[in-house]
């Protein structure tokens, strides 16, 4: 395990580590040999600290593993150098400024080898209550071009409101710089050696570094492809899963230096786009992947996500994509509010003896962005 004063790189360029399940093949990018980096110190047992780079809170979901294996439901119980406005409505960027909860919906049509395929999406963002007036510090992405969609949320690292800074209008310029180099992607020669969005991730937060818009922020982003392949970048403790016929056949590992310290690109970070993980999913008809920041992951738990996914119309149909992820984020937003729920992230904190955070929801941001492939 890594010091309190050092964390993880992970090389992507490594070989790949291939893993089947029901005759899935998924390939993921990890490291082989993590190479370790100073951090500035951090104390995530102390809720005032004005270090920029602590999360006010997160959580360790650590039955998930890179190299899933299905889940039984039933056994398992943890389970521009302008500042651009946070509230513009471009393409790419999150809408979330009306209450209770801010959905959008739509369903297009790319084509892969065997005839038409559809994905429907739906979103949904709840911003804590004391960030509703900026709409939040999360950002979401929704994007089609040529048969391509990416799918993407961002979570600002709250701990820069201290420095009076307003981490959203860093997240949403890095989810419209990503849109962008997703879209000249799409237009261009599409080669990347086989990891085209850590090359798309690489190009938007170099445009950021040029912005000085103060802020970082954790990223979980995919593609879908329409040959059917959904690649995944995730940097930090937001998070993916991937889910067919009722099984989870993929989850993304979080990433984190410490409880409560999230992985993330901007600010005095030594992160980069390489250090997140990659992984390539083979996807089918009628699978579900969800994507969401912390806020979702940290108050509900995965037996009761599941159940929400059934109720949607069922793991074998067309699932309403813009209740579930309705459903989701409200849930997640109420969770997060009552002090005595059982929260994974409160279990996750008595585990690992963190004063402070034993009890009750984690209040948060909450954006989650579902898709179908039909």
């Amino acid at each position: 395990a890594p010091k309190a004063s050092s964390h993880h790189t992970f090389n992507t360029t490594t070989s790949p580590l291939v893993f089947h399940f029901d005759n899935t093949t998924i390939t993921m990018y990890s490291a082989q040999q993590p190479q370790t980096m100073p951090m500035p110190s951090q104390k995530a047992t102390n809720p005032s600290t004005s270090n920029p780079l602590r999360m006010v809170a997160q959580t360790g979901n650590e039955q998930f593993s890179p190299a899933m294996q299905p889940l039984d439901l039933a056994a398992t119980q943890h389970s521009t150098p302008e500042q651009e406005s946070p509230s513009r409505s471009q393409s790419g960027w999150s809408f979330r400024n009306l209450l209770p909860c801010v959905s959008k919906s739509s369903v297009m049509r790319t084509v892969d080898s065997e005839g038409q395929l559809f994905l429907a999406t739906g979103s949904c963002s709840k911003p804590h209550p004391n960030k509703i007036s900026k709409g939040g510090e999360d950002a979401s992405i929704v994007h089609e071009c040529n048969g391509f969609w990416l799918t993407g949320v961002l979570d600002g690292i709250g701990a820069w409101s201290e420095q009076g800074v307003d981490v959203s209008i860093y997240s949403n310029a890095f989810a419209q710089r990503i849109t962008d180099a997703f879209v000249t992607w799409c237009h261009g020669d599409r080669v990347s050696e086989g990891k085209p969005l850590l090359k798309i991730l690489e190009s938007a937060f170099t445009e950021m570094k040029r912005s000085q818009i103060q802020g970082s922020c954790t990223i979980c982003i995919s593609m879908l492809f329409p040959s059917g392949q959904l690649h995944v970048l995730n940097l930090g403790d937001s998070g993916v899963r991937v889910v067919r016929n009722g099984k989870i056949v993929f989850a993304s590992k979080e990433q984190q230096t410490n409880f409560n310290e999230p992985k993330q690109l901007g600010g005095q970070s030594e992160d980069t786009p390489a250090c997140g993980d990659y992984t390539i999913v083979p996807v089918q008809r009628k699978d579900v992947y969800i994507l969401g920041t912390d806020g979702v992951w940290d108050n509900i738990w995965q037996e009761d996500w599941m159940k929400m996914l059934q109720d949607a119309a069922g793991f074998t149909s067309k699932v309403n994509v813009e209740k579930l992820a309705t459903k989701l984020g409200e849930t997640a937003a109420k969770h997060g509010a009552d002090l005595n729920y059982r929260s994974p992230f409160a279990v996750q904190a008595r585990m690992k003896g963190i004063a402070g955070y034993t009890e009750g929801g984690k209040q948060d941001d909450v954006t989650v962005v579902v898709g179908q492939v039909r």
